[in-house]
Formats: C-alpha cells, sequence, structure tokens
C-alpha cells in the first residue's frame, strides 16, 4: 500500500526566534502545523492533536506555526497577530484555543472582546494590533510554510512527514508509527 504522506525535513526558517510549543522540547515525537484561524477545518485538527497529545503525554511536543489565508479569509492576518499578541502577555495557547474552537472571520473588534473574555490586557492587545506589533512574527511563519510548501490548511507534519489525507486521532497515530519506522 502506498503510503499518503510524504517525507521532508522538519520545517524551520532561520528568522523565527522561537516557535509556540506545547509539550516537552525533547519528546521524540514532533507534530507540527501550519494553520489559519479563520478555516473552518482547523477546528478538527485541533480536537485530532489533543487527542493524540492526551495518548502519547511526554512523548509528544506540538509546535504552531500561523499560516493566514488571506485571500480566503480576509481578517486571517489579524487573528493570527492577536495570538500573537496574548502570547506577549504569556497566554498564547489560552488564545489559541478559543480561536481554532470558534474559527470565524474574526474582526478587530472580535478580537479585543475576546482578549476580554479571556482576562488578557484587552486594551494592549488593541494597542498590539493597531500598530501591527506582531506582523513581522507572523510573516515569518507564513514564510516558513511557503518554503516547507504549504499551500492548503490545514497543514501538519509529524517528525517531518507531511500528512496527505484528512486528519484525524488514527490518522495521526499511523504517521507516528511511519515516522518512528523512518527513525529505527
Amino acid at each position: 500500500m502506498k503510503s499518503s504522506h510524504e517525507y521532508q525535513d522538519y520545517p524551520r526558517h532561520p528568522t523565527l526566534i522561537a516557535d509556540h510549543v506545547l509539550g516537552p522540547a525533547t519528546a521524540p515525537i514532533i507534530v507540527l502545523e501550519y494553520g489559519c484561524y479563520c478555516c473552518p477545518r482547523e477546528t478538527e485538527t485541533f480536537a485530532a492533536v489533543r487527542a493524540l497529545r492526551r495518548i502519547l503525554t511526554d512523548q509528544m511536543a506540538f509546535v504552531f506555526r500561523h499560516f493566514p489565508l488571506v485571500a480566503t479569509y480576509p481578517t486571517a492576518f489579524l487573528a493570527a497577530e492577536a495570538a500573537e499578541a496574548a502570547a506577549a502577555q504569556g497566554c498564547f495557547w489560552r488564545m489559541h484555543k478559543y480561536l481554532v474552537e470558534h474559527a470565524c472571520a474574526y474582526s478587530r473588534e472580535d478580537l479585543i472582546h475576546i482578549a476580554g473574555e479571556l482576562r488578557l490586557d484587552a486594551p494592549a492587545l488593541a494597542r498590539d494590533l493597531d500598530a501591527h506589533v506582531h506582523a513581522e512574527r507572523v510573516r515569518g511563519h507564513f514564510h516558513s510554510g511557503i518554503e516547507s510548501n504549504v499551500r492548503q490548511m490545514p497543514a501538519v507534519f509529524v517528525n517531518g512527514l507531511r500528512c496527505r489525507d484528512e486528519i484525524t486521532v488514527e490518522g495521526l497515530r499511523r504517521m507516528v508509527e511511519e515516522a518512528s519506522a523512518r527513525a529505527a
């Protein structure tokens, strides 16, 4: 049976300061996602990754990079900037979870309201959005995706193995097995 995955090196970009990583940095399994907060498929991907993390616990780290599809979702870049503004307040994953679970076209006002709901400093987030403080970081993530041949959402890699199927818990588990077999 032909693999529906494509192997390539773990996507990196030299200008990124640091990735958003959930889980131990020394984990043998790295799941990297390029995602767009406005894409409705993001919700299912996030659920599958969370379920896999519950199974693999400290054996897996999840890395998220922004890939805002502004041609399809005009406010996607702004949503990514809001996530980075939340990160500046030490709350990236809280904002990330909210944005992917609701995946919609977020306005500036929506994002400021969400920040308040999440008990972030909403005025600081508004200032960051207005000044595009985090735009360069979002662009860095996006360019890293372009260099990794990302063209559609969501794009998920497991230890450099790119998923070409629907992203489900079982599909990700098969990818973990395949990536582990390649490493052996």
